[in-house]
């Protein structure tokens, strides 16, 4: 019977457990340049719908020195434009998108919005103008009022009566007026924009 004897290695012990295991891959490792040129192109959409189900980009849920990063090229100016089809006036998603998105980041008040306008509702443009003058900030307040549009609809009167609303209702807000005063004043608005186009009348 042969009898065999192994010997314990103590030096490959220690090397085995101290050996450095490489780390996962990060993308905070990787230098600056090169994360801007994945955040471009995971991020830059150009026109970007914005529907009920619409949810930022899973990489701006990530670290917040990632998210802080990311948000300069999603929300920039030059690089996408949010765009909003509104019709009969139901302002729901966007007071909804206000609420969940542009409140949390300071970049999305730099964000390009626009607002497509289908048909004319004067019902639904003043619960969009109770929801503005319900909410409190002010800074914000004034990204609920279009300024720009992708395209005029038949109806060339709508977008102006809307911006023309909604302006009254912020400045009523400003002077602290109440909401029946702004009211009768909105009612004006509605005597004329009948005029124009008869789109107004409910």
């Amino acid at each position: 019977m042969q009898l065999r004897i192994s010997f314990h290695n103590p030096l490959k012990t220690w090397r085995h457990r101290n050996c450095m295991v490489p780390a996962s891959p990060s993308l905070l490792g990787l230098p600056a340049e090169l994360r801007l040129m994945i955040y471009e192109y995971v991020l830059v959409q150009g026109v970007i719908p914005i529907t009920r189900h619409y949810k930022p980009p899973g990489l701006l849920g990530t670290s917040r020195r990632i998210r802080n990063e990311a948000q300069e090229i999603y929300y920039s100016w030059d690089n996408n434009h949010f765009r909003f089809n509104i019709r009969d006036c139901d302002a729901s998603l966007v007071l909804k998108y206000q609420h969940n998105i542009w409140r949390h980041s300071p970049l999305v008040r730099q964000s390009r919005v626009r607002f497509n306008f289908i048909d004319a509702d004067w019902d639904n443009l003043m619960h969009w103008c109770q929801g503005l003058r319900e909410y409190k900030a002010l800074p914000y307040r004034k990204m609920l009022v279009p300024s720009r549009f992708d395209y005029w609809p038949p109806q060339i009167a709508v977008p102006t009566v809307v911006v023309s609303a909604l302006e009254i209702t912020i400045a009523s807000g400003k002077k602290k007026q109440k909401w029946r005063r702004c009211e009768k004043t909105l009612d004006s608005l509605w005597e004329v924009a009948n005029l124009v186009d008869r789109g107004w009348r409910n």
